[in-house]
């Protein structure tokens, strides 16, 4: 039987990687497709600016759950000392694609804690495939 806090801490740490840990491989596969597209999509829409690494934002604890692609993020934005996009973009871009890439990055994290809550619930269980 596979540890269940182990299994979740994988699979917030980088998508799908709680159910290879658990062994089901095709699940980890499509869920790491499926939530590294969100997260790189927002990302991409929100010019790589939208990476929040403060607690203010209420952003970010929704990214958070992206796992470690929140964290290196977050890191390198601290790092490079950027700011939040709402600082630096004209209003015009804040008001055309920012809410919806927040909202991607956003659905992103949410869904892979959904996710990651599986692989313990799995684990827990004992089951290897369902």
């Amino acid at each position: 039987m596979k540890n269940k806090y182990a299994a979740f801490f994988l699979g917030w740490l980088i998508p799908g990687l709680g159910h290879i840990y658990i062994g089901n491989r095709w699940k980890a596969a499509v869920f790491f497709i499926a939530i590294m597209a969100s997260a790189v999509a927002g990302v991409s829409m929100g010019q790589f600016h939208n990476v929040y690494y403060a607690a203010d934002h209420y952003q970010f604890y929704a990214e958070i759950g992206n796992g470690l692609f929140t964290i290196v993020g977050s890191f390198m934005a601290a790092a490079l000392h950027a700011a939040p996009i709402e600082m630096t973009a004209p209003a015009a871009t804040l008001a055309g694609t920012l809410p919806v890439a927040d909202l991607y990055l956003m659905l992103a994290g949410l869904l892979n804690f959904i996710i990651a809550a599986n692989a313990f619930d799995s684990a827990a269980a004992g089951r290897r495939r369902q």
